[in-house]
């Protein structure tokens, strides 16, 4: 079996599988409400969508297509309002991946990084408590480093990203 979404329960309950997609959902991501899951699911062409599982019974629904264009290990993270997602994509196809903002309501997408063409793009966003600083690695042919990027109060970048290490 391809793999699926589960939730463990804390009480000391079993696990509850959440979804049953013949071709694999992976990389599941809680909303900080609490209400709803993030996740990417495979179709049977090897498409990859982003997904938004509402646990309050409203079922599952497709936010955004991301073809064959996400990337990383960890390539969601959610705002801090629930909103929406912070996204590594490959878009176009031949560019870097960069971290891209990802409507949970329209699906629309905003670019937040640009990597420079040379490098391997950026990868595994993830966003401070207060919402208001991403950081994320940047990958060169030479080194892996990790970046962040000052947020305004409307998700756009506030500025350069700055280089927190040099390995």
């Amino acid at each position: 079996e391809r793999p699926q979404i589960y939730a463990i329960r804390t009480d000391g309950g079993g696990a509850e599988k959440l979804t049953a997609n013949p071709y694999g959902d992976h990389d599941p991501v809680w909303a900080p409400d609490g209400k709803q899951i993030a996740f990417l699911r495979e179709s049977r062409d090897r498409h990859i969508g982003i997904w938004i599982l509402q646990l309050n019974g409203g079922g599952e629904k497709e936010i955004a297509d991301g073809g064959a264009a996400i990337v990383g290990e960890h390539p969601l993270c959610w705002t801090k309002d629930s909103n929406s997602l912070i996204v590594s994509l490959r878009v176009p196809a031949n560019d870097p991946p960069a971290l891209h903002l990802v409507s949970i309501r329209t699906g629309e997408r905003r670019r937040l990084t640009s990597p420079d063409v040379s490098s391997d793009g950026d990868w595994n966003p993830a966003l401070s408590p207060d919402g208001r600083k991403l950081a994320f690695a940047r990958c060169t042919a030479a080194s892996r480093d990790l970046f962040y990027v000052a947020l305004s109060s409307d998700l756009a970048p506030a500025g350069p990203p700055v280089r927190l290490t040099s390995l």
